[in-house]
């Protein structure tokens, strides 16, 4: 029974890591992935280079 206890307890630890991990890695390079699709939809759609100078893509806002 405590054997069991610790591993759950261990799932649940490593789930959380790589919840904050994830979360952490969306919001560091959250700019850098919006900027990439649309230069690369926009390039594809209007058969133009496409550059996008800055992206500002923020959960918060």
């Amino acid at each position: 029974m405590r054997r069991l206890i610790k591993a759950i307890l261990f799932l649940v630890v490593v789930l959380v890591v790589l919840a904050v991990v994830g979360i952490v890695g969306a919001v560091l390079f959250a700019d850098r992935v919006v900027r990439t699709a649309v230069e690369t939809a926009g390039t594809r759609t209007l058969n133009v280079r496409v550059d996008v100078g800055r992206a500002n893509a923020s959960l918060l806002s």
